[in-house]
């Protein structure tokens, strides 16, 4: 049963340039580059913690959709990070000229942030972070 033995595996986005995924992935988010099987599709694979990220070419790909009320509310993924690395990416981020739309929240006493962008094709990422108050 999923329920009881499922887990992500990987997560899958469609890209339509491979150096610009290749920059953004690779250099800005500083994530590792794996082998790859050969595929009809092309496409590039990157470790992202205990899961894999692999992105497949789409050229002329058109834009992922995302909710009128609020743009963070779209198909993401989200990666968990410590608070150190949380400003050391979203100053990165912003200093490449990417828009960072950051938000903040207490649930059960402890401090969220959250910061939501996009890679070159529109894909929305999430970085998480979290810390007591105080700490």
């Amino acid at each position: 049963m999923i329920k009881k033995s499922g887990k992500i595996n990987h997560i899958g986005l469609l890209i339509s340039d491979l150096d610009k995924a290749r920059v953004f992935y690779g250099n800005v988010l500083d994530l590792e580059e794996i082998e790859r099987p050969v595929f009809e599709i092309q496409g590039i694979w990157y470790q992202l913690g205990e899961h894999e990220l692999h992105l497949m070419l789409m050229p002329n790909m058109p834009r992922p959709p995302f909710h009128p009320k609020n743009k963070t509310v779209q198909a993401h993924f989200s990666i968990n990070v410590h608070m150190s690395e949380y400003r050391e990416m979203v100053d990165k981020l912003s200093l490449s000229k990417f828009e960072v739309i950051e938000e903040q929240s207490f649930r059960d006493n402890i401090e969220i942030w959250q910061a939501f962008f996009y890679d070159p094709d529109g894909n929305m990422i999430e970085i998480l972070a979290s810390k007591m108050p105080g700490r």
